[in-house]
């Protein structure tokens, strides 16, 4: 195993490990994903807030859904940790997943035979209007991730938060559906950055 396969690795190990992870009760939960994670405490804090404004019994999980693991040590991890994702998922309860990351997302609705929803467009809903307007005059280019390449709700609920907090969007050429890959599928930039 590579030192970038271990690094990944640590990682699984880490976010699996119930000291550095939680997942609590509740028939809805927020799973923000690691890249949200790992924006900061204070990110995922306050949009775990404005998504309880929603739904004020939403539960809250740190857990990692585990797609790291299909691509270090053959795979042989990924089973592990989805069955424990169910495991847990089952035990607490969980109807619903409403999560930030693409990854997620896909991996979430694939495996853990649950509903899985974006959250994006909550959040839309419930933007608060003090908000409104606060990057006025901030231009910005933003790249669809390619996992959700189809899920056009997600990518018009991302504008509209955008265009109520006053960005301008630069749009690329190629958006929304036809998105391209920013090179990081499959674990490429932390594997095999040279490929990505």
């Amino acid at each position: 195993m590579g030192n970038r396969e271990l690094i990944v690795k640590n990682h699984q190990i880490m976010s699996f490990n119930k000291i550095f992870a939680k997942m609590q009760q509740g028939q809805e939960i927020f799973w923000p994903g690691c890249a949200i994670l790992s924006m900061g405490s204070e990110i995922t804090e306050k949009t775990y807030d404005l998504l309880k404004t929603k739904i004020p019994g939403l539960s809250y999980s740190t857990f990692c859904c585990g797609k790291p693991s299909i691509y270090v040590n053959d795979g042989k991890d990924f089973e592990k940790r989805i069955n424990f994702i169910k495991k847990n998922l089952d035990e607490n309860g969980t109807k619903k997943i409403y999560t930030l990351c693409p990854n997620c997302f896909v991996t979430l609705s694939k495996f853990s035979g649950i509903e899985v929803q974006s959250a994006w467009s909550l959040i839309d809903e419930c933007f608060p209007e003090e908000k409104y307007n606060m990057l006025k005059g901030v231009k910005l280019s933003l790249h669809d991730p390619c996992p959700i390449v189809n899920d056009i709700e997600t990518t018009d609920s991302i504008r509209s938060i955008l265009n109520k907090m006053g960005v301008e969007i630069l749009e690329f050429k190629n958006n929304r559906d036809k998105t391209i890959c920013c090179g990081k599928k499959d674990m490429l930039m932390a594997l095999h950055p040279e490929k990505g």
